[in-house]
């Protein structure tokens, strides 16, 4: 039977979860998860575990974690169970209990997110609906003091807006043949879209600007708080169709190193599809590194045309 933790089971769920991961992130994600698992922000109904009830003291054997997002989007971690005969048949039932999770809530779009190198999408989640889309480029570059002199181009402007329902539309409009995951695009409604980038009560909100050409909207761009003091990420920066191609790109990240450097940070990052040539292009030539990469997998309901099978 599968069931949420109580409290008191959390610690073992998160050595569960965790157990594939290599030292030191294994220990660093499980104590991390504990607390953010504890907290009174967090939904235990998110975790699922199986016991085994035919011990003298009940034993968690398998976990699984389903994160629904607004916007009707969800991400997972891999289900996981300890080793022994009912090892593939515990993992199944926690696949398929994501995937009553998903038809249950209206999910339009889950993600699973794995290292590089490492295993692959467990068959359990393949047998559900999870495919293999790309890889994803994590990079970062170490802002100088030099950096602050650093603009924007003379034609383009970053004007800052309160919310992202303030260019929910124009936001919109970026996706359109987009190169970084298309298999996202026409998904969702522009509502779903907007709402999927509303940051949760316990975060620190995002900083949304309007990018502008002349006194033409042109594009969106997002920076958050990085995951380290002084640091800040470039969530997101989209341009509509009709902008791209021009160099746009180049000039709005080189108002993006100004800004970060003049606001103290230490560290600029972004993320971005390895199909995305002329975006890792930009991001190149000023000077990213790549710091990791993970292996994107993504499900969408049956009614939905399935993402591309890419070999891995």
């Amino acid at each position: 039977m599968l069931t949420s933790p109580r409290h008191d089971q959390l610690p073992g769920v998160c050595r569960l979860l965790f157990s594939a991961l290599a030292e030191p992130e294994r220990t660093a994600r499980r104590t991390a998860a504990v607390e953010w698992f504890g907290s009174d922000a967090f939904d235990t109904t998110e975790l699922l575990i199986a016991q085994d009830m035919t011990q003298e003291e009940e034993r968690v054997v398998g976990a699984g974690f389903v994160h629904q997002e607004p916007g009707r989007q969800a991400s997972i971690w891999v289900p996981v169970a300890i080793a022994g005969p009912r090892r593939d048949a515990i993992i199944v039932a926690l696949a398929e209990a994501y995937r009553a999770r998903f038809l249950a809530q209206g999910t339009q779009v889950a993600q699973l997110l794995l290292p590089e190198t490492g295993p692959n999408c467990p068959p359990a989640l393949e047998q559900i609906g999870f495919r293999f889309v790309t890889h994803m480029e994590y990079l970062a570059r170490r802002l100088t003091l030099s950096d602050r002199t650093a603009t924007i181009g003379e034609d383009y402007q970053l004007l800052p807006v309160d919310s992202v329902q303030a260019v929910g539309t124009l936001l919109v409009a970026t996706y359109k043949d987009s190169l970084d995951i298309p298999e996202l695009n026409d998904t969702r409604t522009v509502d779903e879209i907007v709402l999927g980038y509303t940051t949760p009560a316990h975060q620190p909100p995002a900083r949304w600007y309007r990018i502008d050409h002349g006194r033409q909207p042109v594009g969106v761009l997002m920076l958050n708080p990085g995951d380290q003091l002084k640091m800040i990420d470039l969530g997101y920066l989209g341009l509509v169709p009709s902008a791209r191609g021009r160099g746009a790109g180049k000039q709005v990240v080189a108002g993006v190193i100004g800004m970060a450097a003049r606001m103290g940070m230490e560290w600029l990052t972004v993320s971005s599809d390895e199909r995305n040539i002329p975006a890792g292009k930009v991001y190149r030539q000023s000077r990213f590194g790549i710091l990791t990469r993970q292996r994107v997998y993504l499900w969408k309901p049956p009614s939905q045309v399935p993402c591309n099978v890419i070999p891995r």
